[in-house]
C-alpha cells in the first residue's frame, strides 16, 4: 500500500477556496498537488478533470468557451497549463460570477500558468 503523507496545506487550501474563485496549487512534479486538491475538493463535491487525458485536452482546446460553460459548479482542473486556451474563458466565467471556490487547479508552475491563472483569481 502506498505511503500517505500528511497534507499540511489542506487547511490553507480550504481557507483559499472559501473566499477566492480560483486557486492555483503549483509546485514541482510529484510533490502532492493533485493529491491535496482531490483530498480537499472531492469531500466538498468538486469534480476532477485531468488534462493528461488526451481526449479531454482535445475537447477543451477545440471549444474552450463551451468546455468552461459545461463545467460543474466546482471543478478541479488538473494540468490546466496543458490547455492555455482555457484561461480566457475561465477568467470570463469568474468575472461573470465571482463565487468563491469555483475552480481548483494543481499545475506545474510555468510563467504562462502563473500569469494567466493570477488574472483569473483577481
Amino acid at each position: 500500500m502506498p505511503r500517505t503523507y500528511p497534507r499540511y496545506l489542506a487547511a490553507r487550501l480550504r481557507e483559499a477556496l472559501a473566499d477566492t474563485p480560483a486557486v492555483l496549487i503549483h509546485g514541482p512534479r510529484q510533490c502532492g498537488k493533485t493529491t491535496l486538491a482531490r483530498a480537499v475538493g472531492e469531500r466538498r463535491g468538486y469534480r476532477y478533470f485531468s488534462f493528461d487525458d488526451e481526449a479531454l485536452r482535445r475537447a477543451a482546446g477545440q471549444d474552450p468557451v463551451a468546455f468552461v460553460t459545461e463545467l460543474p459548479e466546482r471543478a478541479i482542473l488538473d494540468e490546466v497549463q496543458r490547455v492555455p486556451e482555457l484561461f480566457t474563458p475561465l477568467k470570463d466565467a469568474i468575472d461573470r460570477r465571482r463565487a468563491p471556490g469555483r475552480f481548483s487547479s494543481p499545475a506545474r508552475r510555468s510563467t504562462t500558468t502563473s500569469r494567466c491563472w493570477s488574472a483569473c483569481s483577481r
